[in-house]
């Protein structure tokens, strides 16, 4: 590829923040190693120009609503889309994605595939198989393997061009010596033959060394002749197309058992079943690399057992396999080359050349060419204090590179409107507190839930969310000020970065000058986990040589940074007690802190019933920035001691499909156990106000009732919506049946369900009042009311098991009278518990069988009739 330094653009697209800290974490690890990294939102891909001509690009790529692209994403999304685009269009460019998403919902990692996808479409060659991270599990099971393997990639796959592709030797200075098995070959075959098609196969970990083997393969497989395009795990065979192979790599790796990796067990069991159909193999050549534990004699090992029936199905060996011991290959300090390209040395003649036309005059039958070993490294001596790592990090290029400028001017103000400008003036405001309710009774210790009122100037519409810009303690900026010896009163006139570090735009939502305190506050956030180039950049501030050497330990260290940094959630300001002796710039600072991210809670009721305000409903997470913040707020106004908040940024997060039918005569049944029943109350409060609506034409009106449409911005007042209503009794039936329509009154607009759970009855009955309002049987907008509580039974009691009760009602509104569903809450565990039990109703009650079952599921998400707006914790 041209040039001398490897460029790698980083493109994200984030919606909560969490892909463009991803972003900025890859960014500052690549720098740490020397390259000259860039990083811009997707969208920014206009104004880069020539992004056709870029050689490494890295995408993070993060999922919004049901399978969408975040806003500073999709126009890209759109773009690389197109079928205009003309063939091989990025063939000059490697690429990898990292998508994140949600398994909960059907278009998992949508954005990220079709980028993924349309890359490899316009000719451009994958540095990394497609990496999707789940919210639902755990996003680091993906993520963290991900980050700490890809530049070991990109510098095998980005790596400068030597002297063509006929010339390069393995792992070499581009020249090919008299003793390159090559030497040969290449002399009498050098532009008289067509490049040779070779694939790759690979078993392992993701991440892990096998990949790692394998990619080192097929880079050195592109610089000898040969083309490779992807790198396959072994289990996608078929979309390898198996019967068109040639040329085989396989890598694959086993465990102490001597069993295959999970992506190349399906492949082991089709060789393994097909042993007596001799031929199956008569047209492939290959090539194997075996890895597994040295425990386990190379005979047993997978890698080994696929060679064995890969000869035995009439395949043809190359060359005898390369056997690696783990975990030694994994910890050695040797690159990949220096263990592979002896054997690669003997493999390149066979593998990269049509089959007939490789034989050297001088050839030696590959059988007898030894399989190679690698020494295993002599152990290394303890040392009673760990030494520090030597890394390319220094203060100016392990972190993005930050300048800023403080105020000169003695008479300056720090500016408060800080938020004008940070997201779309349409839906961003200024907020305040103005109520506040604890839903959890004081002597429950487990879980304290909140339902607050917030005063702004915005319209919604149930389903849609609120999103809040949380604040730092005030007592934690001072603290993390004096504790870089600031005064916090100090005003900034000015940030900026260096244009290929940082967004240049990322700050444009901020109005200077902002005190120290200020931007320690609201812009950034100081719970920040310290990343570990900051770690190795702080180090180098320390005055205490025995302090540096600890904290470079901190950051050079894999497990020591797990178990110490991660684990226990170590950020700045406990960094900095813990090492006095640091003295960090405040631009080194800043560098090394995350901007704050949004937090979103749905909107808890009807515009129709609260005027000029919303309210939201928030479970104090424990060392939850924001949730912790706005539990001081509500105690405060709880106790009286202030009328309201200080206004605070905030913005609307529309709706898409999370909104009542259009059509109201559809049946609705919504799932929402705890938090998650916060927005079905603003679903039945519009839904009352409906019916009331309906009753009023319906007087004056010989046109009947409405049944669809909007119903305008009338005063929910007018129609007696605001009564009084008896809160539900302790031990209440928690059934609540529609009573028979009675001759000349107004027919329910809607038919509603609604599912919803809490632990106990007494202590976290959430929305007890506005639930009894809302399912009177005389005026309410809820027909069928099932509530589980699941610590006040013997065995627990879960809104899952409440569905199955009535599974046959479920399954005939989904199925036959075209109704919907709504999900809210909990993806970690309750979501998947739902879509199961809907699953398992279809069965029962559907008369479908399991397959069948999960399409007619697949066909309401498709039609917007099973919806979720979940979250994880």
């Amino acid at each position: 590829m041209p040039g001398d330094t490897i460029r790698p653009l980083i493109l994200y697209a984030s919606q909560t923040g969490t892909a463009e800290s991803i972003a900025q974490r890859l960014h500052a690890d690549g720098i740490a190693r020397g390259h000259v990294c860039r990083m811009h939102p997707l969208n920014h891909f206009k104004e880069l120009k020539n992004l056709h001509q870029e050689t490494c690009i890295l995408f993070v790529v993060a999922t919004t609503g049901d399978g969408e692209c975040p806003e500073n994403g999709n126009r890209f999304v759109s773009f690389i889309k197109r079928k205009t685009h003309a063939e091989g269009t990025y063939r000059d460019c490697r690429y990898a994605v990292l998508g994140l998403g949600d398994s909960n919902y059907n278009q998992f990692c949508a954005p990220s595939i079709t980028v993924d996808r349309r890359m490899g479409d316009l000719g451009a060659r994958q540095i990394a198989s497609l990496a999707m991270g789940d919210d639902a599990t755990e996003l680091s099971e993906v993520v963290e393997p991900w980050l700490e393997s890809i530049w070991d990639k990109v510098g095998m796959a980005c790596v400068p061009d030597q002297t063509g592709p006929s010339t390069a030797a393995p792992g070499g200075d581009g020249t090919v010596g008299e003793e390159s098995p090559l030497a040969g070959v290449l002399e009498s075959t050098s532009g008289s033959l067509p490049p040779t098609s070779v694939t790759v196969f690979w078993g392992g970990e993701e991440g892990g060394m096998a990949e790692l083997c394998a990619e080192y393969v097929r880079v050195q497989a592109e610089a000898h002749n040969c083309t490779c395009g992807k790198i396959w795990p072994a289990n996608q065979w078929k979309k390898a197309d198996w019967e068109g192979i040639e040329k085989l790599v396989l890598v694959c790796s086993s465990d102490e058992a001597g069993a295959p990796p999970t992506n190349c067990n399906r492949f082991f069991n089709l060789l393994k079943r097909k042993l007596t159909d001799p031929k199956l193999a008569a047209a492939i050549q290959f090539a194997s690399v075996v890895l597994g534990p040295s425990g386990v004699g190379h005979e047993l090992r997978a890698g080994s057992l696929i060679n064995s029936n890969l000869e035995r199905l009439s395949g043809t060996q190359l060359v005898l396999p390369l056997h690696l011991d783990l975990p030694a290959a994994e910890s050695d300090t040797q690159p990949i080359g220096a263990l592979m390209d002896p054997w690669l040395s003997a493999l390149w003649p066979p593998l990269c050349s049509p089959a007939g036309s490789w034989l050297p005059k001088t050839y030696v039958p590959l059988r007898k060419i030894p399989s190679f070993e690698m020494d295993k490294p002599t152990p290394a001596q303890p040392t009673t204090t760990p030494k520090p790592v030597k890394r390319r990090s220094t203060l100016q290029e392990s972190l993005p590179q930050l300048s800023l400028s403080l105020c000169s001017d003695q008479g300056a103000q720090c500016q408060g409107a800080w938020w004008r400008h940070r997201s779309d003036p349409a839906f961003a405001a200024s907020g305040q507190l103005t109520a506040a309710e604890r839903l959890t009774s004081r002597e429950y210790t487990e879980r304290v839930v909140w339902c607050a009122e917030i005063e702004m100037d915005l319209e919604y519409q149930p389903g849609d969310a609120i999103g809040v810009w949380p604040h730092a303690p005030a007592s934690a900026a001072r603290e993390l000020a004096s504790a870089l010896r600031l005064d916090p009163d100090t005003l900034v006139e000015s940030i900026s970065g260096n244009g290929d570090a940082i967004d240049s735009v990322s700050l444009d939502w901020v109005t200077f000058p902002q005190s120290i305190q200020s931007l320690f506050s609201h812009v950034y956030d100081v719970s920040t986990v310290v990343s570990k180039p900051a770690l190795m950049a702080i180090a180098e501030t320390c005055t205490d040589p025995e302090e540096a050497v600890r904290m470079s330990h901190l950051g050079s260290d894999p497990e020591t940074y797990r178990s110490q940094v991660l684990a226990a959630h170590l950020a700045l300001p406990q960094l900095l007690a813990t090492f006095p002796s640091a003295s960090p710039p405040l631009s080194l600072v800043l560098s090394a802190l995350n901007l704050h991210k949004p937090r979103y809670y749905s909107i808890a009721c009807s515009p129709h019933t609260q005027k000029q305000s919303a309210k939201i409903a928030f479970s104090l997470v424990p060392n939850g920035l924001c949730t912790s913040w706005l539990n001081r707020l509500c105690e405060s106004l709880e106790l009286g001691t202030i009328q309201s908040s200080d206004k605070f940024a905030i913005f609307l997060k529309r709706a898409t499909t999370f909104v009542l039918p259009a059509d109201s005569r559809r049946p609705v049944i919504m799932v929402g156990p705890g938090t998650g029943v916060a927005p079905f109350i603003g679903f039945l409060q519009h839904l009352k106000f409906q019916q009331a609506l309906n009753s009023e034409l319906c007087k004056n009106s010989s046109s009947g009732c409405i049944t669809s449409g909007t119903w305008g911005s009338l005063d929910l007042g007018d129609f007696g919506l605001e009564e009084e209503e008896e809160e539900f009794p302790v031990g209440f039936e928690r059934e609540v049946e529609a009573k028979e329509e009675q001759e000349g009154s107004v027919p329910n607009c809607t038919e509603t369900w609604l599912f919803t759970g809490f632990r106990h009855e007494r202590h976290d009955f959430l929305f007890r009042e506005e639930l009894s309002a809302l399912s009177k049987q005389s005026s309410g907008s809820l027909q069928k009311l099932k509530i589980a509580f699941s610590r006040d039974t013997e065995n627990k009691v879960y809104v899952q098991h409440k569905m199955r009760e009535v599974g046959g009602e479920i399954c005939d509104i989904l199925l036959e009278r075209g109704g919907y569903m709504f999900v809210c809450g909990d993806g970690n565990r309750m979501a998947k518990d739902v879509r199961e039990a809907v699953q398992q109703i279809f069965v029962e009650h559907g008369e479908l069988n399991e397959k069948e079952a999960r399409r007619a599921l697949n066909e309401l998400v498709k039609e917007h009739r099973f919806v979720l707006d979940i979250w994880s914790s």
